[in-house]
């Protein structure tokens, strides 16, 4: 064990460590050389294994992926992975990306050097060797500039989604058993993304996403409008211009996170900016029902790159973590502490270092009363009880997973659905029934269903080729009711339905029996009137009213200058529009709809404010 040249450094100049002055700092052993290839003949790591805590933390130069856990009293680089040719690695994210059970690494990856350009999503699965166990295609130049990602149920489902932060919007995807696919899009916001977090920033018992974007005074809330759909947009309440950063006429925020900040009841919003300061923000159910400023820090000195909250000290309580990044005088670079007391946070310096230190979080990695601080600067930093007690010598974006897992693969496939009936047909829409398998078997919740219908009868033969419904309800327990309503179908035609059952580890069952139904004679449709559209001060909104006609459409399409902007429901009759620019013009039309068929509104503009 020896002492790092770095506290040397920084006593020779004076600056006093707080609870890390005189530490004994170990050294990582790396299993390779980290200046060599891992291809070298003396590696040997062995398979990925997802069953314990751990970080994962990624590097740019080369481009690698590293796996650390705490073993036998000190910490190990347990796993790594090369990826060539890669420019750089984008986002790293740990979770059950395939919703299978079992935790993963997804990290997008860049490469735009030799010719070869190119931005793909990777996964590594529990047992990898080091090779991805998936490779997605070419996701195009518009991902070159992806700053964070994550992996969280952000719809509440019970299944998660990979959001990736992509220069000015965020991209939802979700694994569908071979690829990811992308669900959904945000719209454009007028500046670059820098973090996206999952949590109940409101309280009210559902995830929202959480988004920092840089040359904004207030971080963004999205809300799950279920059917993969993301919006009711909030913006936190602006930082007063006298808190921007010195020398800057606005202010970017770089990093928030949903935390439980005052340990009273529920999370707060934390972050950190250009402005050098902690900023926190509480939901105000009983008042305004706005995201309410309740604390900024004094200047910090530097940008407040990294936050996080958790207990460090053992005592049960969470404390609120802030890192300095001083670009201008790399001799002093900080972590803060702020505790809650009463009505505000106190705050105090904990730990300083020489190197800008670019990313901080709070995980319990070594299963004491403590949280663990990571830093990464040109190295990865951990703390244990404030003293910096280990060291590995290269640093990058990181992700800490603080759940242990059991891996035993899942081997049996639920039972086959034998009594799928089809019934109570319309000219456009025929309802099916059945009785749920179990997830083992006939015993207990299997997670997905996959329903298909085709004019002809269905076999594994012409399975794939089939239409496949969208929207499928979650498995219910073993022997429960199911149904559900097949929609957008040709009048007075026959179809052929059956379905398949998957369960967590995406074992489907085999086909079941087949139902057939005819769809009756169209009944015309009548055409929406009254469409309305207005725009509620200079929210970021148009809000649509219409008038429905008809007593047998399947739902409404929204367009908007003559592109397909939405589809909602049957007897829907407004809908609101919030991926609007300010100062534009809109035309807004209204159709409804039934199979093929659609029956039109009048068109209606609006210049926005």
């Amino acid at each position: 064990m020896k002492r790092l040249n770095l506290i040397l450094v920084i006593l020779a100049v004076g600056i006093f460590m707080v609870l890390g002055f005189g530490s004994t700092i170990e050294q990582a052993d790396s299993i390779c050389d980290p200046s060599e290839s891992i291809d070298c003949e003396d590696c040997q790591f062995p398979p990925l294994d997802m069953s314990q805590k751990q970080i994962v933390m990624s590097s740019s130069t080369p481009a690698r992926i590293y796996q650390f856990k705490y073993l036998n009293g000190t910490y190990e680089n347990t796993w790594v992975s090369e990826i060539t040719p890669a420019h750089g690695i984008r986002g790293i994210s740990v979770g059950d990306a395939d919703n299978d059970g079992i935790p993963d690494i997804t990290a997008v990856v860049k490469n735009d050097g030799r010719g070869k350009k190119f931005v793909k999503i990777y996964m590594y699965k529990h047992g990898s060797q080091g090779a991805p166990d998936y490779v997605g295609p070419d996701l195009g130049r518009s991902f070159f500039y992806v700053h964070d990602s994550i992996i969280a149920d952000a719809d509440n489902d019970g299944r998660n989604e990979l959001i990736v932060a992509v220069e000015d919007s965020i991209k939802i995807f979700r694994w569908d058993g071979s690829d990811f696919i992308n669900i959904w899009n945000s719209r454009k916001y007028p500046s670059t993304i820098f973090s996206v977090d999952v949590g109940d920033a409101d309280n009210d018992g559902s995830n929202e996403i959480v988004l920092a974007a840089f040359y904004t005074d207030s971080a963004v809330i999205l809300e799950s409008l279920g059917s993969d759909e993301w919006g009711n947009e909030q913006m936190t309440e602006p930082i007063p211009e006298e808190y921007y950063g010195p020398g800057f006429t606005w202010l970017g925020i770089d990093y928030a996170k949903v935390r439980d900040a005052d340990n009273i009841e529920g999370n707060e919003i934390v972050a950190g900016g250009n402005n050098n300061r902690l900023m926190i923000w509480k939901y105000n159910a009983e008042g305004n029902e706005e995201y309410d400023l309740v604390f900024i820090s004094r200047d910090l000195g530097g940008f407040t790159q990294g936050v996080d909250a958790g207990d460090i000290d053992g005592d049960d309580l969470n404390e609120v973590l802030a890192i300095d990044s001083d670009y201008t005088n790399d001799l002093i670079n900080n972590v803060y502490r702020f505790d809650y007391d009463v009505e505000s946070y106190d705050g105090s310096t904990i730990f300083s270092h020489n190197y800008v230190l670019s990313y901080m979080a709070l995980g319990n990695i070594d299963s004491d009363p403590e949280d663990e601080i990571v830093l990464s600067s040109d190295t990865l930093l951990i703390l244990d009880n404030g003293f910096l007690t280990w060291e590995f010598p290269h640093g990058g974006k990181f992700e800490i997973w603080e759940e242990t897992n059991p891996v035993e693969p899942d081997p049996t496939a639920p039972s086959a659905v034998s009594d799928l009936t089809a019934g109570n047909p319309t000219s456009s829409s025929i309802d099916l029934t059945w009785t749920a398998p179990g997830d083992d078997g006939t015993d207990g919740t299997a997670s997905q269903y996959d329903i298909r219908y085709s004019t002809s009868w269905l076999d594994e033969t012409n399975w794939d080729g089939a239409n496949q419904c969208s929207g499928e309800p979650s498995p219910s327990a073993a022997s429960s009711p199911e149904s559900f309503t097949v929609t957008g179908l040709s009048p007075n035609t026959s179809y052929y339905f059956a379905l398949k059952t998957a369960d967590e580890s995406l074992n489907w069952s085999y086909l079941s029996n087949n139902a057939l139904e005819t769809t009756l004679e169209a009944t015309p449709l009548d055409a929406p009137s009254g469409l309305k559209a207005k725009q509620p001060g200079k929210a970021p909104k148009v809000g649509l009213e219409w008038t429905d006609n008809s007593s047998n459409e399947d739902g409404f399409r929204i367009y908007r200058d003559g592109a397909l902007l939405a589809e909602v429901g049957s007897n829907t009759t407004s809908y609101e529009d919030s991926t609007i620019s300010s100062g534009v013009t809109y035309t807004y039309q209204v159709c409804a709809y039934a199979g093929n068929e659609e029956a039109c509104s009048d068109t209606v503009s609006i210049t926005t404010k």
